[in-house]
């Protein structure tokens, strides 16, 4: 019970930081014609392309910066990375769907925004909430789906959310050696955002 509450809180934030952004973080909106205004002339691909390079980095130096402090701030720096990561993440997804002409306020596609926050785990939690798989997974494919899949979906989500904040914490012990810690840490982060970024071009575009 505990853990379902917990991940309802966590997938209610990110819709929110995804929606309204939270300071420091802009709104996805407001990223995405940001970075539309500042492509004049380029595709909708290659303005995604930019963006996903730039949160990504954005991400290593968050990464980083949260995991030079060593052993002692590990309780602090695991939940400030993570979130801060997320958030990032959420937002770029967020975006990339905006930019691709998708409806942020359309709760379908929220659902699908945060399931690309999953990356390689996003055919993992369609096929077990009775999603048959397909070759190629697109938001215009998978918006069609009854209401009761998105229910399992959001359900499964919540928890692979908690899951990956499980193994982000594992991953905090690393932050014992400062720099070798924070450098690994900005790092993953950065490889991660991107393969996310990718996952969602695929999914929105």
């Amino acid at each position: 019970m505990f853990a379902e509450i917990k991940s309802k809180k966590t997938i209610n934030w990110l819709s929110n930081t995804i929606t309204r952004g939270i300071p420091p973080f802009a709104s996805a909106f407001e990223i995405a014609e940001f970075y539309r205004d500042n492509h004049p002339g380029k595709t909708t691909d290659e303005v995604v392309h930019n963006l996903i390079m730039s949160e990504s980095s954005k991400n290593f130096a968050t990464g980083f910066s949260t995991g030079i402090g060593g052993i002692l701030t590990i309780p602090f720096s695991i939940p400030i990375s993570l979130a801060s990561s997320w958030a990032i993440q959420a937002r770029m997804t967020g975006a990339i769907a905006h930019l691709y002409g998708h409806d942020l306020n359309d709760e379908r596609i929220m659902t699908l925004v945060l399931l690309s926050l999953l990356g390689d785990s996003v055919k993992e939690v369609l096929k077990n909430s009775g999603v048959k798989i397909v070759e190629k997974l697109t938001a215009s494919l998978l918006i069609n789906l009854p209401a009761s899949i998105f229910i399992k979906i959001n359900q499964k989500l919540g928890f692979k959310l908690m899951e990956k904040a499980g193994k982000a914490g594992a991953r905090g012990l690393v932050k014992i050696v400062p720099l070798a810690g924070g450098f690994f840490s900005g790092t993953i982060d950065a490889f991660a955002t991107r393969k996310i970024g990718r996952t969602a071009q695929k999914m929105f575009s």
